[in-house]
């Protein structure tokens, strides 16, 4: 189900045979189920030092626990005494934390040497799926041949566009990286199957860049790893992956 995947991984092709982590979770009938799926990107926690990253909450105990993040494998030590919440976010006296709460976080270096969480705050990270039947503004992240993909700041992840989405008036402009549009957020009720997936449609052309993006405002660059943060969410057990997609 693509609501079990981690809400920055929603748009990432899982190939058969590849390796992921994920939680373990009753659903309502009391079956274990995987959720919070995700890829292995053999990117560990110490290969992210210095950067600032949105993720959730995996579990937290009195004073300690473990964070999760779509940019690298495995958890990220956290302890209470990093958490800069405000106090209407308390709970007698102390952060209310809870397992899959969306955080941002800094990783970093502690005195003992250790890969940890510091700077931690709550971020309210919204899904596509929270903006159905909504009308946002954007951008393209990558486009290709038909179709591609457009991100937003008011959601994680990446947003399927198609070229047939543009409203007739523009249907003859280019969606390129960078170019900034205005859509709908609606369920894909045309493709067989695809009554789970998000699109936008009605795509309005508002601006088109100059020339290629390299990065900035509205463009991305991948380097080295391919982290699925641009593909548009749990943890720690290993497996192998079923492509959702797959026909």
């Amino acid at each position: 189900k693509v609501e079990n995947i981690m809400a920055e991984c929603q748009n990432y092709e899982f190939k058969d045979g590849e390796g992921v982590e994920f939680d373990v979770q009753a659903d309502e009938r009391g079956r274990a189920q995987a959720v919070m799926l995700k890829p292995m990107l053999g990117r560990k926690p110490s290969d992210c030092i210095g950067e600032r990253h949105h993720g959730y909450v995996r579990r937290f105990a009195d004073r300690w626990g473990f964070l999760n993040c779509a940019a690298f494998d495995g958890d990220l030590f956290v302890h209470r005494d990093n958490l800069l919440f405000a106090p209407e976010q308390m709970q007698d006296g102390q952060p209310a934390v809870r397992p899959g709460q969306p955080v941002e976080f800094d990783v970093a270096v502690d005195d003992r040497g250790r890969t940890v969480a510091k700077q931690i705050t709550t971020s309210a990270i919204l899904r596509a799926a929270d903006w159905v039947g909504r009308r946002l503004q954007g951008y393209v992240r990558s486009f290709q041949g038909a179709w591609g993909f457009i991100n937003s700041e008011r959601f994680s992840g990446d947003l399927f566009v198609h070229r047939d989405s543009l409203i007739p008036q523009h249907q003859g402009l280019e969606l390129m990286p960078g170019t900034v549009v205005e859509f709908d957020v609606e369920r894909d009720n045309h493709k067989r199957g695809g009554r789970n997936r998000l699109v936008a449609r009605q795509v309005v052309v508002l601006h088109q860049p100059s020339g290629p993006q390299q990065g900035g405002a509205y463009g991305m660059v991948q380097q080295g790893y391919q982290d699925p943060s641009y593909y548009g969410g749990s943890h720690m057990a290993q497996g192998m992956a079923q492509n959702p997609y797959a026909t």
